[in-house]
């Protein structure tokens, strides 16, 4: 079973795995890649190299069967939600999405402005899981990360028409 905990920032998704007892979950974020001893350090240089970690993490303890990962990301669109729904598929386990709705502030200092785009673009559980149902995603196993750059760009050439 794969867990993705959805959300603008701010709505509580670290907050709900952290508060997660089950002890047959991992909890795993892109922002985990961004925190040192010293602290939380966003680089934006360093953001597709915090998802690839993210999915490379997910998928080895799917593949090694360590537990049941728990993704807290906000994953705002079908692009970002793809790589989880390959795994899934790839490693024939639920996939179960759960969007977080609280309004708490962002703890990392996310502009409101990028947070009202994000909202904007964020499309739900549902349309998401319909997306995927019929989708064959085996092109996207040897590197589940790709298929996020296959579907952000397969979004831009529909907005463009």
């Amino acid at each position: 079973m794969i867990y993705l905990i959805r959300g603008l920032p701010g709505s509580g998704k670290t907050t709900y795995a952290r508060n997660c007892t089950d002890p047959s979950i991992k909890h795993i974020e892109a922002d985990m890649w961004h925190t040192t001893a010293s602290g939380y350090r966003f680089d934006l240089s360093e953001i597709e190299a915090s998802h690839r970690w993210c999915v490379a993490v997910t998928e080895f303890t799917i593949r090694h069967e360590i537990k049941n990962p728990v993704v807290t990301n906000t994953l705002t669109t079908i692009a970002e939600c793809a790589p989880y729904y390959v795994l899934a598929q790839k490693y024939s386990v639920e996939i179960r999405p759960k969007t977080m709705t609280g309004t708490f502030g962002s703890i990392h200092g996310v502009p409101e402005t990028t947070v009202d785009v994000m909202r904007m673009r964020y499309v739900s559980d549902e349309d998401i899981k319909t997306y995927f149902s019929d989708k064959d995603l085996s092109l996207f196993f040897g590197d589940p990360y790709s298929a996020y750059k296959f579907f952000y760009n397969l979004a831009k050439v529909v907005e463009s028409v």
